[in-house]
């Protein structure tokens, strides 16, 4: 019996899937805290502002509009890896200077925003790009213990164009992955690249919002067991992998949404 669980064999892995799906519905979803909104552009907003990509200087605007309607941090769940030298449009009959990404980066700038760049693992690294993003202030506790990798380690990373990046006022990977059978369930909190350590888009979003004055990696044999942040623990498992736990109630809508991110 130890042995089928350390091989982990597909009908064990499935099993195990299985159970912790039957624990989560269990436990129930959670109350929505009011705190988080998800603004998607759906098929609506396709068809006013039209087709996708965006030009930046529209992106620009909803990020005011957010801000000015009180959002406390600002999160972009995608990546800006190419140039956008359209001009901005004209805004209430006057043209804007610059390009369009000079316009993004100007409404991102010194503002509680986040964006997103892409970890690599391969061995080349081609299309990979030099990021300008901050690494995390982790202290490691138990690095000693043999066993498990307390992290998925990358090769490369393809990045955000600087300037977006630099006027962000935080990073975050987009990285995840999901199960054999297409659900996501969890997602690495921290990768390792060229021995420093980046955060997710998740714990960058938490990072800018209120702010860590100590961050530290338990871990064991297995390899991560929690964070701390401050005084907040967050269990984890394996390398860095946190189990995910999706709040509110479920409809159409969330069940598509959360196929979209596990592609991601």
């Amino acid at each position: 019996v130890v042995a089928i669980f350390l091989v982990r064999p597909a009908p064990v892995v499935n099993l195990d899937h299985k159970v912790l799906d039957l624990l989560t519905g269990w436990a129930g979803p959670g109350k929505q805290s009011g705190r988080v909104v998800v603004v998607e552009i759906d098929e609506a907003s396709l068809r006013e502002f039209g087709g996708w990509p965006w030009p930046r200087d529209l992106l620009s605007r909803l990020t005011r509009r957010l801000l000015d309607r009180g959002a406390a941090t600002v999160v972009f769940d995608m990546m800006f890896p190419q140039e956008d030298r359209r001009a901005p449009r004209p805004i209430d009959g006057e043209t804007p200077s610059g390009t369009n990404d000079e316009a993004f980066a100007e409404a991102l700038s010194g503002k509680p925003t986040v964006v997103g760049y892409t970890m690599r693992f391969d061995a080349d690294g081609e299309g990979s790009s030099s990021c300008d993003v901050q690494s995390l202030p982790l202290v490691m506790a138990g690095r000693n213990q043999s066993g498990g990798a307390p992290f998925f380690r990358a090769t490369s990373a393809l990045c955000s164009m600087p300037a977006i990046s630099r006027a962000a006022a935080g990073n975050g990977f987009l990285n995840a992955a999901p199960d054999s059978d297409g659900k996501m369930r969890g997602v690495p909190l921290v990768i390792e690249y060229e021995s420093r350590y980046y955060p997710s888009l998740a714990f960058a979003a938490l990072n800018v919002h209120q702010g860590t004055s100590s961050m530290q990696l338990a871990t064991d044999a297995y390899g991560a067991s929690q964070l701390h942040l401050g005084r907040r623990a967050i269990p984890l498992e394996g390398p860095s992998f946190l189990r995910l736990r999706y709040r509110g109630a479920r409809s159409e809508e969330r069940r598509v949404g959360k196929e979209c991110r596990s592609r991601w």
